[in-house]
C-alpha cells in the first residue's frame, strides 16, 4: 500500500528543514559559537566573527576575556581589534607580559560617556601586574571622549595608556586624542632601579593630539627611544623625561593651539636619582604657547645629578605664543650642568632665543657652577613676551654667580632687546643668516655654490656668511663637497642638506 500525499509531504518539509539547519551551521557557523582562535592571534570584533565578540556596551570585558586568554596560552601573542568597529569602555583594558595588543586603524577604543570612574591615575589600558615585560601597543585609536566627563583636565583621569613598573614596552603608529589625563605613561615611581637595569621602551609614528596633560611622560626610566610622531599640545608638554637616563628624542613634530606649556620638558627634583645622557634632535617645534624645550631641575641635588643633555639639530620657532604667561622662549634651563646646545635653528620666539632663568615657584637648585654650552646655532629675530616689557634677548643668563654660557660661533641676530644679556662671545656673528624663506619656514641657508631645496640644489645670488663659519672643532664631514672643511652654523651643519662652500 503507498504513502499518502500529506505523509510525503510532510516528509518532505521535515528533509528540508534539516537541509537548511545542516546548511546554517556549516556555513555560518560563527553566528552561533565563536570562531577557534588559531595561534598567535585571537580577533575581536563587533559582528559576531570574532573569537570574542563586543556589543557596544562594557567592551572592555570581551577585551580582557581576549588578552587573559593570549596571556594564559604561550603559543598565542596578539589580541586584534577589527575594525571599522568603535568598541565603548567602561573600564580598564589590562595587558600582560609578552602580548601584543593591536587593531586596524579604524578600530576605536572610547571611552563611555559620563564614565564618573572618579579615580585618580586608573588609566584606559594599563599593565596586568607591576614588572610587566614585553608589552607592544599599536595600530590603532583611543578616543578619551574628554567632553563628555565631569572631571577636570589635567588632573590624572582617565590616562590612555598607564604603564607601571613596565619593561620592553612598545607604542607605535597609534592615534590618540581627546584625553583628560596623560597620553603615554611608562614610570618606575621613586625607584632608582633605571639608573642600572634598561626599562627599554620605544614609542614612535603616533599621533597624538590634545591630550589632557603630557602626551608622552617617561618617569625613572632609562634606554628609551621616542621619534616620528605627530603631537599638538592640549596641556602640560608634548613629551616629558623626569628622571631618566639613555633617552632619545628625535624627529619629532610639535605644536600647540596656543594651549598647554613645554614642547619639550626634562625635570628633575629627587636628591638621588641621576638624570643623564639624553638627546633631543632632528626636531621641529613650533606655535608653543610655552617654551620650546624646557629643561628644569630644582632642589638640593649634586649638581653632577643632572646632566648631559645634547639638544641639536632641531628648529624651533614662535614660542611663548600666550598673552599672559611669564614662561616662554626657545630653550630654556635650569639647574642642570654640562648641557651642549648646538647647530639649532631657534627662530621668532618670545622673550628669549636661549636663556638659563630661575623659577622660584618651582624651587631653585642649591649648588653652583652649572655650565652650559651653545655653539653653532642661529637664534634670530627674539621678540618681546607680552607680560614681560623689555623682553625680547637673543641669550640671557638669570643666575650669572652660578651658571655659566660658553658661547662659541653662533649667530645672533635682531633681538628685540638684545642680543646678549649677562654673556659673551668672541666668536659668535651678529649678521643676517639668510635663510631661503624665512617666511615657508625654509632655514637653508641661501648660497651662490649650491642649497638644497625640494631634493634638488639651486643656485642663489648670495652667499650666507655663516657657512663654514662653525666651530673649527665641530665635525663636518656629512656636509656635502664642497665643504670648506668647516662645519656651517645653524641647523643644517654636518648634515646632507648643508649650504655648500663657494671656492675662495
Amino acid at each position: 500500500m503507498g504513502m499518502s500525499g500529506d505523509y510525503k509531504i510532510k516528509t518532505h518539509i521535515k528533509d528540508l528543514i534539516l537541509s537548511i539547519i545542516i546548511i546554517y551551521f556549516i556555513l555560518i557557523p560563527s553566528k552561533i559559537i565563536p570562531n577557534t582562535p588559531e595561534a598567535p592571534i585571537v580577533y575581536v570584533d563587533t559582528d559576531g566573527s570574532g573569537n570574542y565578540n563586543c556589543d557596544g556596551k562594557n567592551d572592555h570585558i570581551e577585551i580582557n576575556q581576549a588578552l587573559s586568554f593570549v596571556n594564559s596560552n604561550p603559543d598565542f601573542t596578539t589580541v586584534y581589534l577589527n575594525g571599522s568597529n568603535t568598541y565603548w569602555i567602561n573600564g580598564t583594558i589590562y595587558i600582560g607580559s609578552n602580548t601584543i595588543l593591536e587593531g586596524d586603524p579604524d578600530a576605536v577604543i572610547k571611552l563611555i560617556n559620563h564614565a564618573n570612574w572618579g579615580i585618580k591615575y586608573k588609566g584606559l589600558i594599563e599593565a596586568k601586574n607591576n614588572r610587566a615585560k614585553n608589552i607592544t601597543i599599536r595600530g590603532f585609536e583611543i578616543d578619551g571622549n574628554c567632553r563628555n566627563q565631569s572631571e577636570g583636565i589635567g588632573n590624572s583621569y582617565y590616562n590612555m595608556i598607564n604603564l607601571k613598573e613596565s619593561y620592553n614596552v612598545t607604542v607605535n603608529d597609534m592615534y590618540l586624542h581627546d584625553g583628560l589625563g596623560d597620553g603615554i605613561k611608562v614610570f618606575h615611581d621613586y625607584s632608582r632601579e633605571y639608573e642600572t637595569v634598561p626599562t627599554n621602551i620605544n614609542i614612535y609614528n603616533n599621533k597624538i593630539f590634545e591630550i589632557g596633560h603630557d602626551a608622552v611622560w617617561l618617569k625613572h626610566s632609562s634606554n628609551a627611544s621616542i621619534y616620528n610622531n605627530d603631537i599638538t599640545i592640549k596641556a602640560d608638554a608634548a613629551i616629558r623625561l623626569t628622571e631618566t637616563m639613555h633617552i632619545k628624542i628625535f624627529n619629532n613634530t610639535i605644536t600647540s593651539n596656543n594651549k598647554g606649556y613645554a614642547g619639550i620638558e626634562l625635570n628633575k627634583k629627587m636628591t638621588g636619582p641621576v638624570m643623564d645622557d639624553i638627546e633631543i634632535y632632528d626636531n621641529t617645534i613650533y606655535h608653543i604657547r610655552a617654551w620650546g624645550i624646557w629643561v628644569v631641575g630644582y632642589g638640593g641635588y649634586e649638581r653632577d645629578k643632572a646632566r648631559g643633555v645634547w639638544i641639536h639639530h632641531n628648529t624651533i620657532y614662535d614660542t611663548g605664543t600666550s598673552s599672559s604667561l611669564h614662561e616662554a622662549g626657545g630653550i630654556v634651563v635650569q639647574g642642570f650642568n654640562n648641557t651642549i646646545i648646538e647647530n639649532n635653528v631657534i627662530d621668532g620666539n618670545r622673550k628669549y632665543g636661549i636663556a638659563y632663568e630661575l623659577y622660584p615657584r618651582y624651587g631653585i637648585p642649591t649648588d653652583k657652577g652649572f655650565v652650559t654650552i651653545v655653539r653653532n646655532n642661529i637664534i634670530s629675530n627674539t621678540i618681546p613676551n607680552l607680560p614681560d616689557s623689555g623682553s625680547g634677548w637673543g641669550i640671557k643668563d638669570y643666575d650669572p654667580s652660578n651658571h655659566t654660557f660658553i658661547l662659541e660661533n653662533n649667530c645672533i641676530y635682531n633681538s628685540a632687546a638684545a642680543n646678549y644679556e649677562n654673556a659673551s662671545s668672541t666668536t659668535d656673528l651678529n649678521v643676517n643668516p639668510l635663510f631661503a624663506d624665512v617666511s615657508k619656514r625654509d632655514y637653508h641657508l641661501k648660497s651662490a655654490a649650491g642649497r638644497f631645496s625640494d631634493g634638488q640644489w639651486v643656485l642663489d645670488r648670495k652667499t650666507s656668511l655663516l657657512i663654514d663659519a662653525g666651530n673649527s672643532l665641530s665635525k663636518y664631514s656629512n656636509e656635502p663637497d664642497p665643504n670648506g672643511n668647516r662645519t656651517n652654523i645653524g641647523r643644517y651643519g654636518n648634515t646632507a642638506e648643508a649650504s655648500k662652500s663657494v671656492s675662495k
